[in-house]
């Protein structure tokens, strides 16, 4: 046996007693980690206060609580559709704008319709001397700015109209109504350019 270790020591290789030193001090090593690991985790419950579940008599294992926790990926929510504002036409009350412009709506439709008729003078056979007299339609798609379709005594021609509270609406055309230049000063001078606005009781620029 001994022939045996000197050959081995001869060769360069580790004798049986060095292997046996080698392995205890790995498996020194190993008790000296957890017992790091064990005096963080008290050190951790004895700063949060939780001295009660400390029992220095039981040896710390491997699978004892350790002082952090495993954290799964984020929660995800579900991403909402973005609700949509209301249309304007919605909060527009139905009435007599201006001087003679009846508003209407139909809200299932989304759509708005207004007919204007006014005349003054008198052609000296108990008939309006001068008349002023359209109608538009339009659908709310939430632009903001509805598109109009405008019938001015059999002339059609295009306009919008943008709802600025529940009583008052800016109206513009495309060309201005035929017959308006005597009847209505406001329609006459601005729809056609800078647009016209027109309130429950009045008219104006």
């Amino acid at each position: 046996m001994m022939n045996g270790v000197r050959a081995s020591v001869a060769r360069g290789r580790t004798p049986y007693r060095s292997r046996n030193i080698k392995a205890t001090r790995f498996a020194a090593r190993t008790a000296c980690c957890l017992a790091l690991v064990a005096g963080c985790h008290r050190r951790t419950l004895a700063g949060s206060g939780d001295l009660h579940s400390l029992d220095a008599s039981q040896p710390f294992a491997p699978t004892a609580s350790l002082p952090f926790r495993l954290v799964g990926p984020p929660s995800v929510e579900p991403i909402r559709a973005r609700e949509k504002p209301p249309l304007a036409i919605t909060r527009l009350r139905v009435g007599t704008y201006g001087s003679a412009l009846v508003v209407t709506i139909d809200a299932k439709r989304k759509s708005i319709v207004g007919k204007y008729k006014n005349a003054t003078g008198d052609d000296g056979h108990g008939h309006s001397k001068f008349t002023c007299d359209f109608d538009f339609r339009g659908t709310d798609n939430g632009a903001g700015v509805i598109p109009l379709e405008v019938n001015s005594g059999g002339e059609r021609f295009r306009g919008n109209l943008r709802v600025l509270s529940e009583t008052a609406i800016h109206v513009k055309f495309d060309v201005e109504p035929g017959g308006c230049w005597n009847v209505d000063s406001d329609i006459a001078d601005h729809i056609a350019s800078e647009g016209t606005i027109f309130s429950i009781g009045h008219s104006q620029l």
